[in-house]
């Protein structure tokens, strides 16, 4: 099996477990996982989801020219993982927060959890171009929050 292969196969189950989870408020998290010679070894967690009183946003991406956009989903709620409610605390970052739309540099990310070990960037963003996850403070939030 080669790196391809496996991303393929860990994106397949990613969806279909995604899919399974999501009917019982669950929130799939699989790792990178680890590939040998002749086999894949993948770490799957599972997270419950908290609904919060407000719309939910998602990152559309168009499959024919690869252009992103966040969408706001009007009448259905927002579902937020419990471990962000929990850790964000500690950093004063709640379900406001959740897919909180920053623009650094001109490009969008979203905010999408939190790292409570990590002391300099907690905050987990997804650049929403391309899907890419990176590490920012505290600070970056709590301003995008002041601008809206």
């Amino acid at each position: 099996m080669n790196k391809k292969t496996a991303i393929e196969i860990r994106e397949e189950i990613n969806s279909f477990i995604g899919y399974l989870a999501t009917e019982h408020g669950l929130c799939p998290k699989i790792s990178n996982g680890t590939l040998g010679d002749d086999y894949l070894a993948l770490t799957i967690k599972m997270e419950q989801m908290v609904e919060v009183d407000r719309p939910q946003t998602v990152i559309k991406r168009d499959t024919k020219t690869g252009k992103a956009s966040i969408v706001t989903l009007e009448g259905v709620p927002m579902m937020v993982p419990s471990s962000f409610l929990r850790d964000g605390a500690k950093f004063c970052i709640d379900e406001r927060d959740f897919h909180r739309k920053l623009t650094i540099h001109g490009e969008d990310y979203l905010v999408t959890g939190i790292n409570s070990r990590a002391k300099k960037l907690p905050v987990v963003i997804e650049r929403v171009s391309d899907g890419e996850e990176f590490k920012t403070t505290v600070r970056m939030v709590l301003a995008a929050r002041h601008m809206d």
